[in-house]
This record gives structure tokens, sequence and C-alpha cells, in this order.
């Protein structure tokens, strides 16, 4: 009859989720469907032990029985699409599967990018990765300037609202995991630097419990001895860097989240420079330290407030004196400006007029669908900075 239907099936392996389904995204060469992206959308309580599977073959239907035992799976789950005109040519379906945890609303998305390639109703290509979306996001939330209770609570409520994944957040003490919408949602890295005379902490990682596996960590001093407290003598702070090394629970990738601070620029012009080369030789032995401790086939982001621009251009002038410490992380091509690579941009800024608050990330191995710096929340911003985030796929 001209048409065809596809169904999408997968394996689940138990009945602990509150609700299992797909989201398929569709889109269409040829026709009246031809040009748009269709997003084709079914959550369930059900799974099953076995289906019947239909498909079309001219004017006649071949009946397969498939059970969950056959795909290696415990449970089934389906959707179908029906009624696919053969003149829209090829079909293209991007599929992500995904659950949600009893208690949750939010969807956690499991084996998922795989793009499924039918030309006129003819499978003819397979599932092409794995991949799971993710939000970041990267605030300096002005901790230091008095951390009180209701400062907390505001900075919870921006946390909750921007709703990310994982979160690095500057100038913030451990003091936020006592918030319950935090710790009920959120794992927090410890934020400890400690050698044999000092404990201080330093950046605050938090991960989505139901998402995250944290399979090390360790923070470590901006110098040249990275395990001794200690700073590079051109800094007035002590800077540190965290890493996290995490594993998907959905998909089994590992990737690296660093969380840092570099040195700020003062109050007081006269010591600009100073500050300025203090970044530059953190931004080099933090390269020097993502090379010894990070496998090269780990991907990395790098997210903080790196107290400096990037570079507009080569022969730009640095009129802030704030060039010093990200262009350096940049300059090496371990590392890409994640707004250098979304689909999606905007343009606000971070600090005042500045975008000194970063998201880099190790290139090519993200797909970077959205960049922007949040403006407003319901509550009064508890920072002068404003929160940069990301959407990405990995």
């Amino acid at each position: 009859d001209g048409t065809y239907d596809v169904r999408f099936v997968a394996t689940v392996d138990s009945t602990k989720y509150a609700e299992v389904g797909f989201d398929i995204y569709a889109t269409y060469s040829a026709g009246d469907l031809a040009g748009d992206t269709y997003l084709y959308s079914k959550g369930s309580t059900k799974v099953y032990s076995a289906l019947t599977a239909t498909s079309k073959t001219g004017a006649t239907r071949d009946l397969e029985y498939i059970t969950a035992g056959s795909q290696n799976g415990v449970y089934l789950a389906a959707l179908a699409i029906h009624n696919i005109p053969t003149s829209a040519g090829t079909a293209t379906f991007t599929v992500y599967p995904y659950y949600k945890n009893i208690g949750s609303n939010k969807k956690v998305v499991a084996e998922t990018g795989g793009k499924f390639v039918f030309e006129k109703g003819v499978y003819n290509a397979t599932l092409s990765g794995v991949a799971q979306k993710y939000k970041i996001m990267s605030y300096n939330i002005a901790g230091y300037d008095g951390e009180t209770t209701d400062h907390r609570t505001r900075v919870a409520t921006v946390i909750n609202e921007m709703d990310p994944d994982i979160v690095v957040l500057n100038e913030a003490s451990p003091s936020i995991y006592s918030v319950q919408s935090i710790s009920s949602v959120y794992n927090m890295v410890d934020p400890y630097f400690r050698d044999a005379n000092n404990v201080e902490y330093a950046n605050v990682i938090l991960y989505r419990k139901d998402m995250f596996e944290l399979t090390d960590y360790k923070t470590y001093c901006l110098s040249s001895t990275p395990t001794v407290y200690s700073k590079v003598e051109e800094s007035y702070h002590y800077r540190f860097a965290t890493f996290a090394y995490f594993k998907s629970i959905a998909t089994g990738k590992n990737f690296v989240v660093v969380g840092t601070h570099f040195e700020n620029n003062s109050s007081n012009s006269e010591v600009y420079q100073r500050r300025n080369s203090a970044r530059i030789l953190q931004s080099g032995h933090l390269l020097d330290l993502m090379s010894q401790k990070i496998d090269r086939d780990v991907p990395v982001m790098l997210l903080g407030d790196l107290n400096s621009v990037i570079r507009p251009s080569a022969n730009a002038v640095d009129t802030n004196v704030r060039f010093g410490g990200v262009n350096e992380l940049l300059d090496g091509g371990k590392l890409v400006n994640a707004a250098a690579v979304a689909k999606s941009v905007s343009t606000a800024t971070t600090l005042g007029s500045l975008t000194v608050d970063h998201i880099l990330l190790t290139p090519d191995a993200f797909s970077v669908s959205r960049y922007w710096v949040q403006k407003s929340f319901s509550v009064t911003n508890p920072s002068d900075h404003k929160p940069v985030l990301v959407e990405l796929e990995y």
C-alpha cells in the first residue's frame, strides 16, 4: 500500500524502573515529510517477555516471535512507527532508549545516538554508535565573600533550576552538600587537597547519582610540586585542580572532569601582569598533570573560572591583562573551547563584560549541541558570575 512500519525494541534488565521508553528523532529525504525533524516518543510502565514482530513485505506480512532471552535481556520494551510512506525516501531514525528511576522524573538515556537508515522501507544500516546526552555546568558562586544559609539556598536553587548532570563550583565549600535538594540528587567528589601537613578544600564537583560512577579522584596544587601544598611565585592564592574519573552507568564509557580555578586579577591593577604570569604558569602545570594523570584515549571536560578571556585574534591587544591562562590551555591543541564547536551558541558574558568561566573539551570527543550562559533565575543570582553550560553527547 506504499507504506511501511518500523518497530524498535530494546531489552530491559529488570522491573526496578518507574518507566522505560524511547525518544526517536526521524528525518526524511523526500516528499511531504522532507525538511523537518519528527519526534516519536513513548514511555511505558509495561514491559514484555516476548513480542510478535510484524513487517511488511509487499502485500503480505511476515510474523516473527522474539523473546527477551533471545536478545540477551530479561524483558522487552518497544515503540512502533506506522504508515511511513515509501515516497518519503531515505528515513533516518536516531534512537534514544531511556529509563526513569523510581521517584524521579528525569529521563536517563541508555544506549543512545544510534542511527538506523531505511531506503524506501528497506533497512540498510546498523547501529552507528553508543552515546549519551549530558548537561554540564561551570559556576563560580562567589562563596569567598561570605557564605551564609541564604547564599547556599540560592546556589542550590540555581543548580536545581539548571538541572545539570555534572557541575563544577568555584569558591564553594563542601557545605553546599548540606542542602537536601542537592544531596538527594548528586554525589560530591571529595573537594579537599591533602598532604602531610595541610588540608584545604578546593573545587566542588557534583554529579548525578543515577548516571555516573566515580572511579577515582585526586586534587593537586597548580605548581611544580603538585602533591605538596604550594603555589607559583607570581600567585597570591593557592590554586588547585581536582581530577574526577567517571564511568557512565548507561554506556560504560569513561571520561575525566577537571575542575579548576586560576589566579584572579585582584582589585589592584599594578599586580595585573604578575597575576597574568601566574595564570600562564598554572596552565602549564595543569597541562603537565593532564598528560601524566589521564590516559590519552580518555576524553576530558575541563571546567572552571580561569580568570582569563579567549584571545579574539592573533594580534588582539590584551587591554584587561586577561589573556594569560585559557589561551595556553587551548594553544597546545589538546583542548577546544566548547563554544567554538557548539551548534548553538549564546554570546552572553560570565563576569561583567568578560567571559572568564570556561568549559574546554578534548577535540572531536564530544558532540556539542548547545553552549550558553544563563542570565536569570527565579532567585537573585548569588554570585557576580553567571553559570556557563553546555549540552553534549558522548
